[in-house]
Formats: structure tokens, sequence, C-alpha cells
């Protein structure tokens, strides 16, 4: 079964020197697994009555204990960008935990052609090219609905949660799994892949 998924993530910045970590990294900073924590995991699926997605409940722990126990249920992982960004980083946040990390996420060391249980449809637009767009040009070219519409995008996520907007995180992270399933369905339907 397919597991079609998205993280937000959030500064967890306690312990460090800010204006250290900001001149250091500038604005990679936020895409680093060691000064940021996941604020939700939405994880989605096809069904007859169409997708079925939701957020996992709970704090950073007890949502990538859930997803964990969904990679060894659901084997095949789908999404955007996942293979740069949101499965190391859920891994690297799960070490961090000190949790055991299931055998169908433990590609290192593996040749792209040896992993055929993760789907990055970012790497599938590329088509092999250098250059790519996000999820929402790509759902605007291939005439979906794009998640990004609405007044949040990633680049925001971290000021709506410092100004207490969490719901609206979760609710756009659960677009973008909607997303990802429709260009998925797409992709499919044009025998991209």
């Amino acid at each position: 079964m397919l597991i079609f998924f998205d993280i937000e993530t959030i500064s967890d910045y306690r312990d460090y020197d800010v204006a250290k970590l900001q001149e250091k990294y500038e604005d990679r900073l936020p895409f680093y697994p060691e000064y940021n924590q996941i604020l939700t995991i939405c994880v989605g699926r096809q069904s007859a009555d169409g997708h079925v997605v939701k957020a996992l409940e709970g704090d950073e722990r007890s949502q990538i204990t859930e997803f964990l126990r969904l990679a060894e249920e659901w084997h095949t992982f789908v999404g955007f960008n996942i293979r740069g960004f949101d499965l190391p980083f859920i891994i690297k946040r799960a070490i961090h935990h000190g949790m055991h990390i299931p055998t169908e996420l433990k590609t290192w060391g593996k040749k792209p052609r040896e992993i055929d249980n993760i789907i990055d449809l970012y790497d599938v637009y590329k088509l092999m090219g250098y250059q790519s767009a996000g999820l929402g040009p790509v759902c605007e070219f291939l005439g979906l609905k794009s998640p990004k519409d609405h007044d949040i995008d990633g680049s925001q996520v971290q000021a709506y949660y410092d100004a207490g907007k969490t719901q609206d995180i979760i609710d756009y992270c659960i677009r973008d799994v909607h997303a990802t399933i429709d260009v998925y369905k797409k992709f499919k339907s044009l025998g991209v892949m």
C-alpha cells in the first residue's frame, strides 16, 4: 500500500546562539533537523471514495512513532522532495529521540535503482534533468489545484507558528498531501511512471 505524506517543521533553537546559527547557515537554517523539529506529519492514502488524509496527533515523538509504525505496515512512500528533505528529516529526528529505524527507511548506501519503495514526485518531475519546480507550480502546470492558493506557504510556517496559528499550518500540510496524491494520479494516467 502507498503512504503519501508531507511534514512541516519549526525552529528548536532553545539551547543555541541563534545569531551565530543564522550567520553560519543563512537561509538554510530551517532545513537542519539538528536545530528544528517536526510540527506535523500528515499522511494520506487513496481510497474508493477519494483521498483519506489526516495529521498524525501528538508531539513530535508521538508523530514519528506513528509514522515509523505506518512505515512497517505500508512499505511504499510517496511525496514531493521526500528523498531530499522529508525522509532524512524524519529519520534524523527519530535518531535524536533514540528510535529504531525500520528497514523500509534504511536507504543510505544504496543506489537509486535499488530503492523501489520511495517514489519522490520531485525527482519524477525533474525527468533526470537538473531543474525542477515546487509542488505548487507543478500542480498549476498539470492543471491541478495548487495547495499554495491560500495565505500560507512553506516559507511562512515559522511565522504562523510564532503567531499561534498551528491549525493553519496543519491544514496547509494536509492540502499538500492531497495535491501530492493528485500529482501522483496525473503522472500515472499519463504514463510518466
